[in-house]
């Protein structure tokens, strides 16, 4: 037994390192394991913020994909409105006196759920039609018309510069053509004759190339400010024969053809549609439609 001390004592002795590594690499053990632990909790809470910052975003987009939905529903609902408009004007004639017709210079805005709405009503038939009949030989007069309009408006395209892309297909494409000068005064659809009690004056000034006296416009102007035309017979005689009968094939009182432009906003979103109908006497047919941001 004394031998076994002495020979424990002996190797403590000579071998003091051995205890101390021991000691030393459990210490160093609970060191790694505590590194670990924190490294672990790092991780987590970063993965955890992520998924926070994830979720938020996704939350963040969901409401604004909605709203912009929304919006979008907003705008298409102004066209309806528009439409609904027209309806129930049952005049026989179309002027710039009625409702639909005060939009041009103060759009009608209404609000509707949690955004607002904003439309204007256009009489395309107040405006130059350039279709196919620009290019036959049938329409040398309304190409004379067309060329009349372009030097009052001083457009500098000139008509047999877009002839080969008659027909367009939209007024956008005919102004991108011509110039923006023509966006009140041209269209792509219309029933070909212009509405007199709408026209614009430079499309009143076109239409003294059909006659031989001056001054055809300003009479126009002059009688339809306190008194539309109600019937082309009034026409003739408000204006004369002289002024009447060169066009009296080329003008109307009552027009079927409209765009309407419809601008919703809600919150951060805002969507606009354009679309253009023909309203006859009993229905009104949507004829083209665009939406845009």
């Amino acid at each position: 037994m004394k031998g076994n001390q002495v020979k424990a004592t002996t190797r403590n002795r000579f071998f003091p390192f051995v205890t101390l590594r021991v000691r030393m690499t459990r210490k160093n053990e609970k060191g790694v394991v505590l590194i670990l632990t924190l490294a672990i909790v790092l991780i987590l809470a970063v993965l955890v913020m992520e998924f926070r910052y994830l979720a938020t975003i996704e939350l963040q987009s969901a409401t604004s994909f909605g709203e912009e939905m929304k919006a979008g529903y907003l705008s298409k609902a102004g066209i309806s409105y528009g439409i609904n408009m027209l309806r129930h004007d049952n005049n026989e004639f179309d002027s710039l006196s009625e409702e639909w017709a005060k939009t041009i210079e103060k759009p009608f805005s209404f609000s509707l759920g949690e955004g607002t709405v904003e439309i204007s009503i256009v009489d395309e038939d107040s405006k130059l039609l350039f279709d196919e009949k620009m290019k036959d030989e049938s329409g040398e007069e309304r190409r004379m018309q067309a060329e009349r309009l372009f030097e009052y408006l001083k457009v500098d395209t000139s008509l047999n510069s877009i002839k080969d892309k008659i027909p367009f297909v939209t007024s956008a494409e005919l102004i991108l053509a011509t110039g923006p000068e023509l966006s009140d005064y041209g269209t792509v659809m219309s029933s070909g004759l212009i509405n007199i009690n709408t026209a614009k004056e430079a499309i009143l000034k076109s239409l003294e190339i059909y006659t031989s006296l001056d001054g055809l416009a300003e009479k126009v102007l002059e009688y339809r400010e306190t008194n539309p035309f109600k019937t082309t017979a009034e026409v003739q005689s408000g204006l004369g024969d002289n002024y009447y009968k060169p066009i009296q094939g080329l003008i109307t009182t009552e027009s079927h053809f409209f765009s309407i432009v419809s601008k919703a906003v809600l919150g951060d979103n805002k969507k606009t549609v354009r679309a253009v109908v023909k309203r006859d006497k009993d229905s009104i047919k949507t004829l083209y439609w665009r939406l845009e941001r």
